[in-house]
Parts: structure tokens; C-alpha cells; sequence
């Protein structure tokens, strides 16, 4: 298993510099919604300082209707290794002005709609059935949804793993990295 996850990673660290390395299943030129997260490895040190920071993300699209071409990713000769020596890219300085706060928000009046009632008495039976259960019988919020949802087909959507960037998602370094 090392040697695979090994020559898999080696094969994402030959693409080109400048491009990311997209999973197999994530199609450039195509809508995509992408998450990141910062990922704190809070490690007991004497001084506090010296711990693991990083900031993954993901890609989720919905599947394509049409055929897309396969990636071509390039082949990676058998080298029987179980570890690499990866570099650890340096992200770019990046100075930002005086930082502003968002402003005040206001409240919005919401337009109900029948699919906005349907929604929130979906929800409601949700929450009740979930509150009276005592062996938890009601199963999640997304499968409740998706059992209630009536002739409509579900399709799964495409997600893919971004590459990590070893820096905290605090910087704002890490931030322009993560906009880019």
C-alpha cells in the first residue's frame, strides 16, 4: 500500500508547475464549488509554537451530462519506494492594506413560497421525529430529505481532494493561496 499512496503522490507532484492537481474525477472550464478548512494539529509543546498547521479543501461538481475526455496523467516508473522527500513550498509574501470589516448587515424580508413551507414543515417533522426517538430509528438530515423527496431522482455529485497547503489558514499568505 506505501508504494502505491507512494507513486500516486509522485504523480501528482509532476504536474506541471503552475496547475493544480485536480483529481481525476473534478473537469476544468466546468462549475465547481470548493471548501476549505483550516486543520490545527494543536501538539503539547513546552512553548506553544512549533505545531501543525494546514489548510485542506475539496471540490464538489455536479457529474457532467456530456462525455468529458479522460486526464492523461503522466506515468510514474515503478521504483519499489515507500516514502518521498517532498518539498516544502514557501507561500509568497502577501501584504494587504488596513483591514476592514464587513458591514452591518440588515435583515431581509424573505419571500415564502409554497417550496419555502414545504421545507420548513420537512424540517420540522424532521426535528420532532428525531426529539421522540430513543434508539434514534430517524436517520439523518440529508437522508430524511432524500427519502421524502418525491419523483425526484438524487444524482451524487463529483468531490474531489484539493491539495493541502502547509500553512495557517489565518495568514493572509494562506488566504491569497487559497482565492488563487
Amino acid at each position: 500500500m506505501e508504494e502505491i499512496d507512494t507513486a500516486l503522490c509522485l504523480q501528482k507532484l509532476s504536474v506541471p508547475e503552475g496547475d493544480i492537481a485536480l483529481t481525476a474525477n473534478i473537469y476544468p472550464g466546468t462549475f465547481k464549488t470548493l471548501a476549505w478548512d483550516n486543520i490545527d494539529r494543536l501538539e503539547e509543546t513546552d512553548s506553544g509554537g512549533g505545531t501543525s498547521h494546514r489548510v485542506n479543501g475539496i471540490a464538489v461538481q455536479a457529474k457532467p451530462t456530456e462525455p468529458f475526455p479522460a486526464k492523461d496523467f503522466p506515468s510514474v516508473a515503478k521504483t519499489m519506494k515507500r516514502s518521498i522527500d517532498a518539498p516544502v513550498p514557501l507561500l509568497p509574501t502577501y501584504n494587504v492594506g488596513q483591514r476592514a470589516g464587513l458591514p452591518q448587515s440588515k435583515s431581509a424580508e424573505v419571500e415564502t413560497t409554497d417550496a419555502t413551507q414545504s421545507a420548513r414543515a420537512k424540517n420540522l417533522v424532521w426535528i420532532m421525529a428525531r426529539m421522540s426517538a430513543q434508539d434514534q430509528a430517524v436517520c439523518g438530515w440529508t437522508g430524511f430529505n432524500i427519502l421524502t423527496r418525491v419523483g425526484m431522482p438524487v444524482i451524487q455529485d463529483n468531490v474531489g481532494y484539493l491539495p493541502s497547503i502547509n500553512a495557517p489558514g489565518t495568514q493572509m499568505s494562506t488566504v491569497h493561496e487559497v482565492l488563487n
